[in-house]
Formats: C-alpha cells, structure tokens, sequence
C-alpha cells in the first residue's frame, strides 16, 4: 500500500491527517511553531496531509497552518513517514504569522522586556538609595514589581490578540515561576562555565541567552496560552 492510500484510509477516519518523520529536526520545528501559535496541537510543516477528503502536498496545495491555527477539524491521525521537503510549508507558516500581526508581538515582547530590566535598575535605585531599605530587601521588591508590571503589559499589550483560557491567578503564578526559574537558568548555567574556564563575561551572556529562550517559550506557549488567537487589533 502507497502513502496516497495510507493516507485515504486514515481519512475514513479523521478529518485531518498529517504526514511526516518523527525525527528531531520535525520535534523542534514543531516546538518553535508552538512559541507563535500556542494552541495548534500538530506540526504545521507537514510535507503532506490530508484535509476532509482530499490529499495536499503532492500536486494540489493548501495552507497547513491555518487550518491548525483554525481548529477546524474534530479529530487528527498522524503517519510517520519519509517524505520530502515541502518548502510552501515554511511560506505558508509566515503568511499566517502575518495575518495573525505576530511580527508586531514579538517586537512588543522585546520592549517589554527592556522595560522590566530598566523597571528593576530604578526601583533598585529609589529603594536602596534614597528610602534607605536594606539591599538585598529593596532588590527582591524590585524584582517583584518589575515582574508584576511586565506581567500586565504582556498580559493587556503584547499579546493583545488571544483569547485566555487559564485565570488571571494561574498566568500570574506561572509568570512568577517563569521568571525566576529562568534567574536559576541563568546562574547555574554561569557558574557551570565559569567552572571550567570560561570567561565570566562570557559565562553570563550564554547564561542570559539560556534563560532568555525559556522565558520565550514558556511565556509564549504556557504562561499566555490561549485555546484560539483574534486577528482583530
């Protein structure tokens, strides 16, 4: 039996059938995917898949990812299997994330978090140095409202396009892990280089990007998770 009639006869029973290898670079393409679109539950670089009936990615073409993004099918069966490259895949992801604004999200994020490092350098400042309260106190309330300010602006600001379906109480608490999970990222990761010889300036900067991508995805696809995303702006 073919993949078309592989594909046929898992159509008799799911509306949505994706094909592709369940190798690493496939897992981590999906991965990526998810810090855009949160809520979309199968790899939308797919090489081929089949669509109510109809097979896609051989000689007729349709837009993977915004049929995902959708949910517009009630079940998903997936085969594993080697097929190439289709590159109107990674065409067709990018026109979504265009028609979803996700180019202007990641562009708040980033000011965001600017926003919340300057946030703990002044309340550090005004704490420490002009109330008088002792350091390490002053940096751990600054650091609290520096997190709870961002948290609002991503909340209300960044992600201005989805739809929540965890409490403002869970994000806030998953924020709060978040955050300081990714301090731990970033210390444990410069002391293990400094450790072995590393340059500690070095050290710290491989330890800030380390902790940087998992505030990303986790902030993205746990903390803000959203079961569908508006296009309305």
């Amino acid at each position: 039996m073919g993949l078309r009639e592989d594909i046929e006869e898992k159509m008799k029973e799911c509306e949505l059938v994706v094909v592709y290898p369940q190798s690493p670079v496939y897992r981590v393409a999906y991965m990526l995917a998810r810090t855009v679109f949160p809520a979309i539950e199968e790899n939308p670089i797919a090489p081929v898949f089949g669509y109510r009936g109809r097979i896609y990615g051989f000689e007729e073409d349709e837009n993977l990812t915004e049929i995902l993004v959708q949910r517009d099918y009630r079940n998903v069966c997936r085969i594993n299997a080697r097929v190439n490259w289709n590159k109107n895949r990674v065409r067709d992801f990018l026109a979504v994330m265009k028609k979803y604004d996700d180019g202007r999200v990641f562009f708040r994020y980033v000011l965001v978090g600017i926003l919340g490092i300057v946030l703990n350098l002044f309340f550090f400042f005004l704490l420490y140095i002009v109330v008088g309260i002792n350091d390490i106190i002053a940096l751990f309330i600054a650091i609290e409202l520096s997190i709870l300010v961002t948290f609002f602006a991503n909340n209300y600001w960044v992600y201005f396009n989805r739809v929540y379906t965890r409490s403002m109480a869970w994000r806030i608490g998953m924020y709060h892990f978040t955050m300081l999970a990714g301090i731990v990222i970033n210390v444990v990761t410069y002391k293990i280089l400094f450790w072995i010889g590393e340059n500690y300036l070095l050290a710290d900067l491989f330890g800030i990007l380390l902790s940087s991508v998992w505030n990303f995805y986790m902030t993205n696809v746990h903390v803000f998770f959203a079961q569908y995303q508006k296009m309305e702006k």
